[in-house]
């Protein structure tokens, strides 16, 4: 819907009003696949008092009659965003493929060397839920996780934000930590959309850097710190689902891990 400017403008200035209204100031967030849309985003942020960093979404396969761009449209409105958002303030580009099942390697490629070459940060998902494992799995047979079907183009680096990495294995946990990626958690859209529940107790400790996002539409609430009172709850589901092998987390162990 957000192809009609009028709809993303009404969507987007609602949207930066309440998360402003939530105590939210600075964001990384996902627009949609619209040039013209994204740069509504960023406008009404700015506008706002929203800070951080806004991407246009890459889709060029698995999206949809409607939800899908030809690659070398995809590229084209890429490069033209980048050229349009260069006079906002407060707000910078974040190269943002949605997901590896949603972008051909072409695609990713591209990405990747316009990442290098420009010195731009990347945001996209890892490791949600086992069926897109398995489906990353196939489409990347040469990968053995998930992690790596970024690392090849160059997409894994320094500054790279993951959203949710609810089943990252220790192996997937060490190559975040190595190349200076960051977990994105979101534990309400986790439980709302029965994803799984992350070993918390391991990324809020160290183990990965984790930053703490609300997830816009995958759950129901804006509110940050109802998504900390949630984190602090899934490490003790956790405890009791593996079964007793993952420790819970303590209310002091949350304030040594950053937690307001």
């Amino acid at each position: 819907r957000c192809a009609d400017e009028g709809y993303a403008r009404e969507l987007y200035r609602r949207l930066a009003h309440d998360l402003v209204k939530n105590g939210t100031t600075r964001v990384s967030i996902f627009s949609s696949l619209h040039r013209p849309a994204t740069l509504i985003l960023m406008e009404e942020l700015e506008r706002a008092g929203v800070r951080g960093y806004v991407g246009k979404v890459n889709m060029d396969r698995n999206g949809g009659e409607r939800l899908q761009e030809t690659t070398e449209e995809s590229i084209r409105e890429t490069l033209r965003w980048l050229e349009e958002c260069q006079d906002f303030r407060g707000l910078k580009p974040i190269l943002t493929p949605r997901f590896t099942p949603s972008c051909t390697d072409a695609l990713m490629a591209f990405l990747g060397q316009l990442a290098r070459e420009r010195d731009l940060p990347v945001q996209s998902h890892l490791s949600e839920n086992r069926a897109e494992m398995e489906l990353v799995g196939r489409l990347h047979p040469d990968c053995r996780q998930y992690w790596e079907t970024y690392a090849k183009f160059g997409l894994w680096k320094e500054g790279t934000l993951m959203a949710h990495c609810v089943h990252s294995d220790r192996r997937e946990r060490e190559a975040m930590l190595s190349a200076g990626a960051t977990s994105g958690h979101r534990a309400a859209p986790i439980n709302a959309l029965c994803s799984g529940i992350p070993p918390d107790r391991l990324m809020l400790n160290g183990v990965v850097n984790a930053a703490f996002g609300s997830d816009v539409a995958g759950r129901t609430r804006l509110s940050l710190f109802d998504g900390v009172a949630m984190t602090l709850r899934a490490p003790n589901e956790r405890t009791t689902s593996d079964p007793w092998e993952t420790a819970g987390l303590s209310g002091p162990e949350s304030s040594d891990a950053g937690l307001p």
